[in-house]
């Protein structure tokens, strides 16, 4: 019997050794490589908007935003309702520029110029939050420049 016994944990106790047994290679593990260094475009045609995409958005920093996009023109129309409600003006909009904030959803900023003279130009900035709920909120309305 114990011949039996013996005979049939032989195979066993090759395997396992055979398993636990390591190769030692001669070089050394190499640690994981840092990503390659940002390298702005060599293109001065492009514009930042174009060389952007979802991808490029950090958790925290404001960045180009595409300023045609669904969410954006809902966000950008409070923004303007809010300035002609809170700020009473017949100046039209004469020029926009967005930005976009990646939190616990979107944060959407918003530098808006509206008509007349240059040096007497009102501006205002302001910045509507979007949660993940897809609910829109202004959360900041200011006047930048302007009576």
């Amino acid at each position: 019997m114990k011949r039996s016994v013996i005979s049939l944990l032989t195979p066993f106790a090759l395997l396992i050794s055979c398993n636990s047994h390591e190769t030692h290679n001669s070089m050394p593990k190499s640690p994981a490589l840092p990503p390659p260094p940002f390298e702005a475009p060599t293109n001065p045609e492009t514009t930042e908007i174009d060389n952007f995409s979802e991808k490029d958005l950090l958790v925290g920093g404001y960045a180009p935003a595409d300023i045609d996009d669904e969410s954006a023109i809902k966000a950008k129309e409070m923004v303007i309702d809010a300035i002609y409600k809170k700020f009473p003006t017949r100046a039209l909009v004469d020029k926009v520029e967005m930005q976009v904030q990646v939190v616990a959803g979107l944060n959407y900023k918003f530098r808006i110029e509206m008509s007349g003279p240059q040096a007497t130009r009102d501006v205002f900035s302001g910045v509507v939050y979007r949660n993940l709920k897809d609910r829109f909120e202004l959360t900041s309305l200011n006047q930048i420049q302007g009576k």
